[in-house]
């Protein structure tokens, strides 16, 4: 799914969960990657990630969208995580 494919409301939120969670969603990023490309790298696909899911999420401001967040980039985190040292 692309930006471009959502809703004008949709597409708000997306902006309004970014601005209010990006330096949590970093701060998780870093605390399980230790490389700050990569937990850049990690908020990025959480965005896009969530966006698909963006239905999903009733409020911005509200404890479960805040949990789903952390979940998801904790998620992509350990993934990336796995995959550099894998390589």
């Amino acid at each position: 799914m692309k930006y471009s494919d959502l809703n004008w409301r949709d597409q708000r939120k997306i902006k309004k969960v970014y601005k209010r969670y990006k330096y949590m969603m970093f701060y998780i990023a870093m605390r399980i990657l230790e490389d700050d490309k990569l937990a850049k790298c990690t908020v990025r696909r959480a965005i896009i990630k969530l966006a698909k899911y963006v239905d999903k999420m009733e409020k911005v401001k509200s404890n479960k969208t805040k949990n789903f967040i952390k979940i998801v980039t904790e998620h992509i985190a350990i993934d990336l995580l796995i995959n550099r040292n894998e390589e």
